[in-house]
């Protein structure tokens, strides 16, 4: 049986949540000025973390399965 990582599936479900909350605070960012800032912090950090993550997990599937 595979060994799983639980550091990069924690890591891929809070960047979920944060696409999950991203999209619901889409509706309240002409309300305030601080909900629009947060709306951005998140919008510029969560797709190149996914990114990163799946960079990683698939040179670990590479070097394992492809490079043998």
């Amino acid at each position: 049986m595979k060994q799983r990582d639980f550091f990069f599936d924690n890591a891929k479900f809070i960047l979920m949540a944060f696409v999950v909350f991203g999209h619901l605070l889409n509706t309240y960012i002409h309300d305030s000025e601080t909900i629009y800032a947060l709306y951005k912090t998140i919008y510029s950090f969560h797709m190149p973390a996914f990114i990163l993550v799946s960079g990683i997990l698939c040179e670990r599937f590479l070097s394992k399965r492809v490079f043998r």
